[in-house]
């Protein structure tokens, strides 16, 4: 490493700077940095900071950057330059450094040493190309061997995979059908048992509403039967209250009792009392049988119906009815 840093002197500067643009032109920094750094004109640092701009901003900015550090790599910095030129394959842009007409004389002499440096680059690539190929051979023919010596075990590895998997769906299968089948019976058990839950609950629900049916019908039934044995029995006692003041007023005027319009009144009188007492235990009759929850509402209502008509009684039936 050139321990010399500053800037060259003039003259060497100066030609630098008449030949900026030929330089531009010629020069790739990324093939030059590594001979620049062996041959101290760039520190480590900066060789990566010229490769970094080089790849950030393209080749152009790459050499730029490689000539600013080089017209600061102190007195010797040319002449090291131009002997990093030739080594790295640009003899002729060192030539051109030193005397730019020396470009046009030595033209064939240029041509001569670029071409032997591009049958050096060719016959580098040659030999890493062989590199290559022979080991892409080694390795075909280490696959062709391994797959040789695998070929019986290949063929059988997947015939047990599929009959292992075949197993395993099968094993899969049927738990689950297994799964399903008992969620099904579950379904079926409960359903069967809500259905007998709610035909238990609707046949008490009509049990209880024919039972208030019921007891409402009786109620009905047991007013309605008291409310006529009520008027039955008041009509008993009209009816008494009546015969006896009949009976009374033909005796105190002394009326013929044998009269047959008195006889008949009275006799009429008598026969209501008695359909009314017949009406009267026949609703009493009636009543029991409810109570009891026996009967129905179908007993005696075919009421008996007494009319006059059948019983006309004789003059003599009547007038012996009076006296016995």
């Amino acid at each position: 490493m050139n321990k010399d840093r500053g800037r060259m002197p003039d003259e060497h500067d100066r030609i630098i700077q008449e030949n900026y643009v030929y330089l531009l032109n010629n020069l790739d920094a990324k093939h030059l940095c590594p001979h620049l750094h062996q041959c101290g004109i760039l520190s480590l640092d900066e060789m990566n900071e010229v490769m970094t701009v080089e790849e950030a901003k393209g080749r152009s900015q790459g050499v730029v950057k490689v000539l600013d550090f080089v017209r600061r790599a102190g007195s010797s910095a040319f002449r090291n330059f131009k002997q990093c030129l030739i080594e790295s394959g640009y003899s002729s842009v060192a030539d051109n450094l030193e005397d730019p007409t020396l470009n046009a004389k030595n033209s064939s002499h240029n041509v001569h040493e670029k071409i032997k440096w591009m049958e050096r680059s060719i016959n580098q690539h040659k030999e890493e190309l062989q590199e290559v190929k022979d080991t892409l051979h080694a390795e075909i023919s280490r696959r062709k061997s391994d797959e040789e010596r695998d070929k019986p075990g290949r063929l059988l590895v997947p015939f047990t995979k599929l009959k292992l998997n075949k197993e395993k769906t099968q094993k899969q299968s049927n738990a689950t059908k297994g799964n399903l089948k008992t969620k099904v019976k579950e379904f079926e058990k409960a359903a069967v048992g809500r259905r007998r839950s709610d035909e238990r609950q609707t046949t008490e629900v009509i049990r209880s509403l024919k039972a208030e049916n019921y007891s409402l019908k009786l109620w009905k039934s047991t007013r309605e039967s008291g409310n006529r044995l009520n008027e039955s029995r008041d009509n008993n006692v009209n009816m008494d209250t009546r015969v006896i003041t009949l009976k009374a007023r033909h005796i105190l005027y002394s009326e013929p009792v044998t009269s047959l319009s008195v006889v008949r009144d009275i006799t009429v009188l008598e026969l209501e009392s008695k359909l009314n007492t017949e009406l009267h235990r026949r609703d009493v009759v009636i009543d029991e049988i409810e109570r009891s929850g026996v009967g129905t509402m179908s007993l005696y209502r075919e009421n008996k119906t007494y009319s006059l008509a059948e019983h006309c009684l004789v003059d003599d039936d009547i007038i012996h009815y009076l006296y016995k």
